[in-house]
C-alpha cells in the first residue's frame, strides 16, 4: 500500500474500494470538437492578424510610396535649385573674369599712359631747358644790343647837344 501507507493503512486494513469509470468515447469526441474548434479559433485569430498586419503594412507602405513621392519632387527642385544656382554662379564668373579682364587692361593702359606722361614729362622738361638757355642766351644778346641802343642813343644825343652848340657858336661868330 504505498498510496495510503503514509496515512497509517496497512495491507488488509482497506475495507471498500471506489472504481471511476468515465465514458471514454463521449470525452474522446469532445475533445475533438475542442480541438477543431481550438483550430478554427486559432486560424481565424492568424486570419485576423495576418489582416492586421497587412493592413498596416499597406498603409506604412502607401505612406512610403506618398513619402517617397514627395522626396522625388524634392529632389527634383533641389536638382533644379542647384542647376539655377550653378547657371547664377557661372554667370557671375563670367561676369567676375570679364571685369578683371577689363580692369586689368585698364591697368596695364594706365601704367603705359603713366609711362608716356613721364616720357613726356622728361622730354618737355628737356625740351624747356633747352629753350630757357635759348631764351637766356637771346635775352643776354638783347641786353646787350639794348646797352648799345641806350649807349647810341646817349651818344646820338650828346652830338645833337654839340651839333646845337656848335651852330649856336656857328651861328653867333656868323653875326
Amino acid at each position: 500500500m504505498g498510496c495510503h501507507g503514509h496515512q497509517g493503512y496497512r495491507e488488509g486494513d482497506v475495507r471498500g474500494g471506489i472504481s471511476v469509470t468515465l465514458p471514454y468515447d463521449e470525452i474522446a469526441a469532445s475533445l475533438e470538437k475542442n480541438r477543431v474548434q481550438m483550430l478554427a479559433l486559432a486560424a481565424l485569430i492568424l486570419s485576423c492578424f495576418v489582416a492586421v498586419f497587412y493592413l498596416g503594412v499597406w498603409r506604412l507602405l502607401s505612406k512610403l510610396s506618398s513619402a517617397n513621392a514627395l522626396l522625388a519632387e524634392e529632389q527634383e527642385k533641389l536638382r533644379q535649385l542647384n542647376a539655377e544656382l550653378d547657371q547664377k554662379v557661372d554667370e557671375r564668373s563670367g561676369e567676375l573674369l570679364a571685369a578683371n579682364r577689363q580692369l586689368r587692361q585698364e591697368m596695364s593702359e594706365r601704367v603705359e599712359a603713366e609711362r608716356e606722361i613721364q616720357k613726356l614729362n622728361a622730354e618737355l622738361e628737356q625740351r624747356i631747358g633747352i629753350r630757357t638757355g635759348e631764351l637766356e642766351k637771346q635775352n643776354q644778346e638783347l641786353e646787350k644790343l639794348n646797352k648799345l641802343y641806350v649807349d647810341r642813343e646817349f651818344r646820338i644825343k650828346e652830338l645833337r647837344e654839340q651839333v646845337a652848340r656848335l651852330q649856336s657858336k656857328a651861328g653867333e661868330g656868323a653875326q
